[in-house]
């Protein structure tokens, strides 16, 4: 048997050294860069736009959405006084297009809504101080007025046998005074009398 030649042995060792110099001197492929990404500044806080915001929303009808706008920016900056006027005048001007609809317009189920509106939102204004030409004794009564013209309306139909419009009038109740014990009794017992015909 011949014995590797002083060459071959030398050729042995080299590739040896080169792959364990390789495999322990492995760097880490160059990364690039990540690209710098530009955050646009945050808006500086206006209280004229969040008014201007508010005001839209009250021309287009939109109640709940406006006086949850005011609501978020005035508690975020209360100490904001045109932001407090301008939330208070919201109040006002809910509250006489719910007192026009009641009066007037007899709208029973819009006014009820907005009082309803304005009853959810009251505490907040008054746990800032914003003073309010009413409170929640003359809303809650208001409530239940339009409650009890929509219960009479809704039992007219009811006579008449126009069961479905008289739950639709009794739901729509339930909406801005859900706990009316008297209107959910009324609805419960027309479903009942509606399944029975369809028996």
């Amino acid at each position: 048997m011949r014995r590797p030649g002083a060459a071959v042995i030398l050729l042995v060792l080299i590739s040896f050294f080169s792959l364990t110099s390789c495999f322990f001197n492995r760097q880490e492929p160059v990364k690039s860069p990540s690209p710098v990404v530009s955050v646009p500044p945050k808006p500086k806080f206006s209280p004229d736009m969040v008014i201007a915001d508010g005001a839209g929303l009250l021309s287009s009808g939109e109640y709940g959405k406006a006086m949850e706008v005011y609501k978020t920016a005035v508690s975020a900056h209360p100490d904001e006084p045109k932001l407090l006027a301008a939330y208070a005048g919201a109040f006002e001007r809910i509250k006489n297009t719910a007192e026009e609809s009641f009066n007037q317009k007899k709208r029973f189920m819009y006014a009820g809504e907005l009082y309803s509106l304005l009853f959810r939102y009251y505490g907040h204004a008054k746990s800032l101080g914003i003073g309010l030409t009413f409170g929640p004794g003359f809303l809650d009564g208001r409530i239940k007025a339009c409650a009890k013209a929509l219960t009479e309306q809704g039992l007219a139909l009811y006579r008449e046998g126009k069961l479905e419009l008289a739950v639709a009038v009794w739901e729509g109740v339930l909406k801005f005074a859900p706990d009316d014990e008297e209107v959910k009794k009324a609805v419960n017992v027309a479903r009942v009398q509606m399944r029975n015909l369809k028996q």
